[in-house]
């Protein structure tokens, strides 16, 4: 993995690097893991708990992206800081933002 998001067929993977209870919602950039990989370093002001972090992520991206919710999901990591979402989407809009973030 060469980048933080990949596209297959109708949707993006997104690969986060989640800090939790922050003082505010915010992007930070892309981290590499020092492995030929890199995530998109995502702060949420929720706690890792009951999945509230989780639901923040969500909730957080689909405002930033100007998406529906429902279109964003977590695959994997769900109790773990490093994580994976979905957008069922893979319009040219989020391509483009995704591809501006450093």
């Amino acid at each position: 993995m060469s980048g933080f998001y990949q596209i297959l067929n109708d949707s993006i993977l997104i690969h986060l690097k989640v800090i939790p209870n922050s003082s505010k919602n915010q992007i930070i950039g892309v981290l590499s893991d020092g492995k030929g990989g890199a995530y998109l370093k995502v702060k949420v002001t929720a706690i890792p708990e009951s999945g509230k972090a989780n639901k923040a992520i969500i909730k957080f991206l689909s405002k930033f992206w100007k998406i529906p919710s429902s279109k964003i999901s977590v695959n994997s990591g769900k109790t773990s800081s490093i994580k994976t979402i979905s957008i069922d989407s893979n319009s040219n809009e989020i391509i483009k933002l995704l591809s501006q973030i450093k």
